[in-house]
């Protein structure tokens, strides 16, 4: 869940933790033990909103980039070692494939773009 929820903070900085909370499911005290989790690893931090300090809003902090950035790294070495077995004419006709799956994923609520 903690991945998840870094996974959102990074495509997302500055998010309200309400708003958090209902884009993973859980509930907000269950959010907030997660939280203060990956605060202690000084992987996001919180932030009182300047307009209304009743909201707190999330950040990723430098290591929860860093994490996140070595691991993006790790799937397109992976991935590329993987589709090196297909031909160039074969890797050419995917990535128009795989952009219109991720944009039909994305209209039903399946990814983030």
């Amino acid at each position: 869940m903690n991945f998840m929820i870094l996974m959102d903070i990074l495509g997302n900085p500055g998010t309200s933790m309400s708003e958090l909370a209902k884009r993973v499911g859980i509930s907000k005290p269950q959010l907030s033990r997660s939280v203060s989790k990956l605060e202690d690893l000084h992987m996001i931090k919180r932030v009182h909103n300047t307009e209304n300090r009743r909201n707190v809003n999330v950040y990723p902090d430098k290591e929860g980039s860093d994490l996140m950035a070595q691991q993006f790294l790790r799937v397109a070495n992976r991935l590329d070692k993987t589709l090196s077995a297909l031909s160039s004419e074969d890797r050419a006709r995917l990535v128009p494939l795989m952009t219109e799956s991720l944009e039909i994923l994305s209209k039903a609520g399946i990814v983030q773009q």
